[in-house]
C-alpha cells in the first residue's frame, strides 16, 4: 500500500492518495479530497471491460459498461441519497436480534479499519 496526503492549517487531511496492491500485478487508486469539486466517480477496470458508476457513484442511478469498443448505459430508481441500503439493512438487523451482519462481517471490518490505520500512519494523520 501507498498513501499520501496533503493537510490544512489545521492539521486535518485535506487529501489523500491511496494505492492499494493486489496480486497479479492488479492495483486499485484511491482518490478523495475535500480541495475541488471531483467527478466522484468509480471506475472499475478489467480484462474484458470498464465498468463506470456515475457521478457520486454511493448515490448514483446509472452506470455504464465499456466492452469491445461499445459503451451500453444502464439507469435504475435511486432510493436514497446515499447511504440507504447500509441503513436499511442495519435496520432489519437490528429488528431480528442480530450482533453480525453476513453482508459486512466482524473479520471484513477488522480489516477495513485495519486497512485505514495503516493510511493514517503512512500520512503522518495522528488523534488525539
Amino acid at each position: 500500500m501507498e498513501a499520501h496526503a496533503t493537510f490544512f492549517e489545521t492539521g486535518a487531511d485535506s487529501s489523500c492518495h491511496i494505492t492499494l496492491h493486489y496480486d497479479h500485478n492488479t492495483k486499485a487508486h484511491l482518490f478523495s479530497t475535500l480541495l475541488e469539486d471531483t467527478s466522484t466517480v468509480a471506475v472499475i477496470k478489467g480484462s474484458k471491460g470498464t465498468l463506470t458508476m456515475h457521478r457520486r457513484f454511493h448515490e448514483s442511478s446509472s452506470f455504464s459498461i465499456e466492452k469491445d469498443g461499445k459503451t451500453e448505459p444502464f439507469t435504475f430508481i435511486n432510493r436514497g441519497q446515499g447511504f440507504v441500503y447500509e441503513i436499511e439493512h442495519f435496520c432489519n438487523l437490528l429488528r431480528r436480534g442480530k450482533t453480525e451482519s453476513s453482508v459486512m462481517t466482524f473479520d471484513t471490518s477488522r480489516t477495513l479499519i485495519g486497512m485505514l490505520d495503516e493510511v493514517r500512519e503512512k500520512i503522518g494523520l495522528y488523534y488525539e
